[in-house]
């Protein structure tokens, strides 16, 4: 469904960043233009149905470009709608351009990540799966770590993320069955801890050679703060 100019006008109303009302002003601007793109994207493809194949072979010098995110969530969410019969939110729309703005993706910008806090029930677990696809669309492989191993797993064999991912030509698995060969990896700060530790210290070849490209974290606060004790340990065997 198209997202109204004035949703987006009054959740920027609402916000206060950084009290400089400059960049307050210029990120509002960023966004409604990306929205505009969004709406854009969506209108054309439901006129016109395209397969993943030809988007890209149509978009791909565009998909890295920060000017284009907007279209590029509008084709993901096309991808998506059959298969969990709703739209993407205002408000993921929004996290997930505040996350792509300024090549925050591009490894070799200077960028070193960003902070935000989605509310229960504002659907963090589709913004994270958009925001991992529109990385790996990129090249790059995605690492998500969240609070737990059982999470972990429940979120890569996930048969709507896993036909999600399936229909743009991404593979998805879990670090606590080593399959760091996929392009999208979920798993908690242990799954990976261990499979850097048996490549640094066992020598196995346990990554596969997997790049350090990206990370998204899933509870931050429960990872970095309340289990910041946690530890990894190698056993003898």
């Amino acid at each position: 469904s198209i997202i109204s100019e004035g949703i987006i006008k009054e959740y920027f109303a609402k916000l206060k960043l950084m009290n400089n009302n400059q960049i307050e002003r210029e990120l509002e601007l960023d966004i409604l233009t990306q929205v505009e793109n969004y709406n854009n994207e969506l209108q054309k493809l439901q006129k016109k149905k395209m397969t993943f194949s030809e988007w890209m072979e149509k978009n791909q010098e565009n998909i890295q470009s920060n000017e284009f995110r907007g279209n590029v969530f509008g084709f993901l969410n096309i991808i998506n709608n059959p298969i969990i019969k709703y739209d993407l939110r205002p408000i993921q729309l929004i996290s997930l351009l505040f996350l792509s703005k300024n090549n925050i993706s591009d490894i070799n910008s200077t960028a070193q990540g960003i902070f935000l806090q989605i509310n229960t029930g504002e659907g963090k677990s589709l913004i994270i799966q958009f925001f991992a696809a529109y990385l790996a669309l990129q090249g790059k492989k995605v690492d998500i770590i969240t609070s737990n191993s059982v999470l972990a797993d429940r979120d890569a064999e996930d048969p709507n993320k896993i036909k999600f991912y399936e229909s743009i030509n991404l593979t998805v698995g879990c670090a606590s069955k080593d399959e760091y060969f996929k392009n999208i990896v979920y798993g908690d700060t242990q799954n990976f801890e261990a499979g850097i530790l048996r490549e640094e210290f066992k020598e196995k070849e346990v990554r596969s050679g997997r790049p350090f490209d990206c990370i998204i974290v899933d509870e931050v606060d429960s990872i970095s703060l309340d289990n910041i004790i946690t530890m990894t340990q190698l056993t003898d065997s």
